[in-house]
């Protein structure tokens, strides 16, 4: 039996689903900042949220840490790292011709039950952490997603 899909993991998903994403994402910034300093990486966690009382529809909060590093310099490619924040958020606004680019079905790993993220809303503005690492430049914002699995 499939295991049931959990809110990290399905942010997950939604943003590695975004059309031309590069980077990589997960719950835990790699220590080896080489495996990803090409492309940047997504870390997410959950800031809060709700649980719907009659239905199975998650409504949950989740901090989007986009980190880019500079692995020939010391100096921190900011922009690159706003830039990862700005393309998450151009995907949760509908388009002109109504299109809702947030609302897709996600593929989990092959042990999870899939996922239909219903909307997503970044409710911060993306803003810059200054960390202890001088070549790695990371922003960070909150989304609300919403999404209910699909159980056979």
């Amino acid at each position: 039996m499939p295991l049931r899909p959990h809110s990290e993991l399905v942010a997950k998903a939604w943003i590695l689903s975004i059309p031309g994403m590069l980077a990589s994402a997960g719950t835990t910034l790699p220590g080896q900042v080489d495996s990803w300093a090409a492309n940047g990486f997504y870390q997410l966690s959950v800031a809060g949220g709700r649980r719907h009382r009659d239905v199975p529809q998650t409504g949950v909060l989740i901090q989007v840490d986009c980190f880019a590093a500079n692995t020939s310099s010391g100096k921190p490619p900011w922009g690159r790292a706003n830039q990862m924040a700005e393309t998450v958020i151009a995907n949760t606004y509908n388009g002109v011709d109504t299109v809702d680019r947030s609302r897709r079905l996600v593929t989990l790993p092959a042990a999870y039950y899939p996922a239909i993220v219903q909307t997503v809303e970044a409710v911060t503005e993306p803003r810059r952490m200054l960390g202890d690492e001088s070549r790695i430049a990371h922003f960070s914002f909150d989304a609300l997603i919403t999404w209910i699995p699909v159980i056979a």
